[in-house]
């Protein structure tokens, strides 16, 4: 077995990296949004739990709204706001919602088209939009090349959330990672992981039967039918990548992460859009949303009568509906004679939108404000932004959130592409590049149809853009072959048509002398008349 797995009886998940699933468990419960897990996370069960580090510091930390008991008579119910989940769509999105292009900076055709098919396909874009989702809810995400000859000749990028890799940095370079999977053992006193560690140039895999924190013994791949496939030729456990690089990369949400900085090996991860303040500022937000609600529910029109004017009765008993509007029975009053009446008055009590409204507005601003998105991006503004200058210029600080996050991704994008390349070539005998591929990066906000032909009429009108640069413009979309296509056609529509001389014509003969007598008729200084007609 190779050196570099770990050893029998490891204690799992292995120190410091315990602390990061610890916090990635807790993000992944305000990423899924399920109150009731919330509650749990938060509340007695989830004190108990022994897998949370510092518990009873984030117990304290909780205790004002989701630490709190089970909803009862005098507490009003807990919503939850989704605001989380809003957070990682539009990191995604601000990424990945138009494709990258991947291409070689070379120009070889041959290898640009095994590029199309193995990293511009409409599957790979849709891996990476996933992957950013995750990476900026738990900090960050792994990928890594894998092969299948029953899934696809090809090899691809798996990503991996940061909860499911242990990774080992060597002055800010990954150069080594160790995933983990669990599998189902048949054994619900027993957990089996299937442990893929990743260094240069090879893959080792190993089986481990343990429990919930402790790896256990290594027992034999073929024991399992997701692992018995696996052709390990080296030392029993390992597989050439036929590539020197690590076929393996991390992309960091955001960085730094003040909270590993004093923890040399997590100071090189990435900082996760939840941090602690922002969930701190998301449990109010769900504070405020509640008592919105519960105000919702007070504020319901209520009307107080006598025993003796309500109609529906259950037995002997008085009785009521919660949705009728006359329901809360109340006994006879006495009046100023002392005669028996009957009471009748109408409850309706204040529903505080305009205060909830604003401190939710406030409480989300700051959310915002500390992710690095700007108001307009999540529906709030002062004002309506018309042109695209207009929301490009409201929306400065969503871009430059975006702007930073493409630059922790490309060396990531860049590395994990040219090394499937050279996998490629390995296992099928394909060209591999001879330097690295290069990424480019779709605009933020796309021009519509009506803004790109505007900007081609002023460069028709300065003469300042070829035919195949204006037709670029319209349709970024297309490829080489329709642009050229299209050029055609433009020109061929504009070109001038030039009649055809006679062959007969000689510019070079002189002109015929006019006739002698019709100059001496005609004086020099007065021009030819005519005489008129009789």
């Amino acid at each position: 077995m190779s050196v570099d797995l770990p050893a029998n009886g490891t204690p799992w998940p292995p120190k410091p990296h315990d602390k990061v699933l610890s916090a990635c468990a807790e993000r992944q419960v305000w990423w899924e949004g399920d109150p009731d897990k919330l509650a749990t996370f938060y509340g007695a069960q989830g004190a108990q739990r022994s897998d949370m580090v510092n518990t009873g510091r984030v117990q304290r930390a909780w205790r004002a709204f989701w630490g709190q008991r089970e909803p009862g008579p005098s507490n009003p119910k807990r919503m939850h706001v989704p605001v989380a989940a809003d957070l990682g769509r539009v990191a995604a999105q601000s990424l990945f919602a138009e494709p990258i292009v991947i291409t070689d900076p070379d120009g070889n055709e041959r290898l640009q088209a095994i590029i199309d098919d193995l990293a511009n396909t409409d599957e790979a874009h849709a891996r990476r939009l996933s992957a950013a989702e995750s990476a900026s809810m738990l900090s960050g995400v792994y990928g890594r090349i894998v092969w299948d000859r029953s899934i696809s000749d090809n090899p691809w990028i798996d990503w991996v959330d940061a909860d499911r890799a242990i990774p080992t940095f060597r002055w800010g370079h990954l150069v080594a990672v160790t995933f983990w999977t669990e599998l189902d053992s048949g054994d619900s006193n027993a957990v089996l992981r299937w442990l893929q560690h990743y260094t240069a140039g090879r893959i080792d895999h190993a089986l481990y039967q343990g429990t919930a924190d402790n790896l256990g013994r290594v027992v034999p791949l073929a024991e399992h039918p997701a692992t018995a496939g696996l052709e390990v030729t080296i030392d029993g456990t390992g597989i050439e990548t036929g590539t020197d690089r690590l076929c393996a990369g991390y992309a960091p949400n955001l960085r730094p992460n003040p909270e590993w900085r004093n923890e040399p090996a997590l100071a090189s991860l990435g900082r996760a859009d939840l941090t602690r303040d922002v969930l701190h500022l998301l449990d109010r937000i769900d504070a405020c949303w509640s008592s919105w609600m519960n105000d919702l529910e007070l504020g319901r029109g209520r009307v107080f009568v006598s025993d003796e004017l309500l109609s529906a009765r259950r037995g002997h008993t008085p009785g009521f509906d919660l949705d009728q509007a006359v329901y809360s029975p109340i006994g006879a009053g006495m009046g100023s004679t002392g005669e028996a009446m009957t009471y009748l008055q109408a409850q309706q009590f204040d529903i505080r939108v305009a205060e909830h409204q604003a401190t939710f507005e406030n409480l989300l601003r700051r959310v915002l404000s500390r992710v690095g998105y700007s108001p307009l991006t999540f529906g709030l503004s002062d004002e309506t932004a018309v042109t695209a200058t207009e929301v490009d210029a409201k929306e400065r600080d969503t871009n430059s959130t975006r702007a930073a996050r493409i630059r922790l991704w490309s060396p990531t994008m860049v590395s994990l592409n040219t090394t499937l390349l050279q996998v490629a070539a390995h296992l099928n005998g394909t060209p591999e590049p001879s330097e690295d591929l290069e990424v480019s990066w779709p605009s933020m906000r796309q021009q519509s149809d009506n803004q790109r032909a505007t900007t081609v009429q002023m460069w028709e009108a300065a003469k300042a853009a070829s035919t195949e640069t204006k037709v670029r413009h319209l349709h970024p979309e297309w490829d080489d072959g329709r642009v050229a296509t299209e050029v055609t056609l433009i020109d061929d529509a504009n070109s001038i048509s030039v009649a055809t001389l006679p062959e007969e014509s000689d510019f070079t003969t002189e002109p015929d002398a006019p006739d002698a007598e019709a100059v001496d008729e005609q004086q020099p200084d007065e021009p030819a008349t005519q005489e008129p007609p009789r």
